[in-house]
Order: C-alpha cells, then structure tokens, then sequence
C-alpha cells in the first residue's frame, strides 16, 4: 500500500488488500494519490491493483473494490460465498479530482477518469471517461462537461 500526503480517512474507514497465493500469486497493490478525502465508513479492498489519483473526495458509504467471492457458475453458488476462491475482472483506476457520492460502488475492472463526478448511489460497472458525470445503478454517463 502506498498513501499519499495529505490524504484523510474518514472515521470507519475499511482498507484491506487480501492476499491468497492458492487464489492469486501477484501481491495486491492499493495506490492511493496526494490530498485525498475518504468520508465515513469507506471500504476499499484489493485483490489486484486499485489505483487512486491526487485529489478524491468520497462521501459516505463508498465501496471501491476490484474483486469478488468467486464467479457466476453454479457449482460455485452451491457453496458459501465467503468460501468461494476470490475473483478479479481487473484493477480499478480512478483518476485526479474525481469526486464520488455517498452510498456508490466502483465495481472491479472500471477505470474512472480526471475530473469526473459519480453520483450519489451509484453502482459503476463501465468505464466513465474525463470530465463526465455519471450516475444510476447501473451508472451511465449523464452528461461530459465541456
């Protein structure tokens, strides 16, 4: 993990990098940029590599992850999650002066970028590009601000 200066964590705050080698050889990495705020009770949790700008600002209730307790083939939903092998789509990388609403989720694999706003309530399962504001659940890009 790497935290840049001037970075703050809201009260609660969850930031895990879970480590398996039966599951995944490579060590998470969670980079995490300059002047950061994480509001209250943030969960951020890697599996591969999440990757933060200078300059986030997060509310409340935020989840950043780029994993999950195994796939979508029945003979794993047969068994309890927290049993089944953890499964990456890709890191997560979130750009500079990004700004995330309260109660979103970055799901894995997404990248976010420069200037753009999630939302509150979001659920981002694709790509948002620069400078674009996206929000729903499934979150779609609203409008690209010019």
């Amino acid at each position: 993990m790497r935290i840049g200066h001037g970075t703050f964590f809201g009260r609660g705050l969850r930031l895990t990098a879970t480590y398996k080698p039966q599951d995944r050889q490579e060590e998470p990495q969670i980079v995490i940029g300059n002047g950061c705020n994480f509001g209250e009770r943030n969960h951020i949790t890697a599996f591969n590599r999440i990757v933060i700008g200078d300059n986030l600002l997060t509310g409340i209730n935020v989840l950043i992850t780029d994993n999950a307790h195994g796939t979508f083939n029945l003979s794993e939903l047969d068994s309890p999650p927290i049993k089944r092998k953890l499964f990456t789509k890709g890191e997560v990388a979130i750009g500079d002066n990004v700004w995330i609403g309260s109660n979103s989720c970055i799901m894995p694999g997404v990248t976010i970028g420069r200037g753009a706003i999630i939302g509150a309530n979001a659920v981002v399962t694709k790509d948002v590009p620069p400078y674009a504001l996206a929000a729903g659940n499934p979150a779609r890009v609203i409008k690209i601000i010019e």
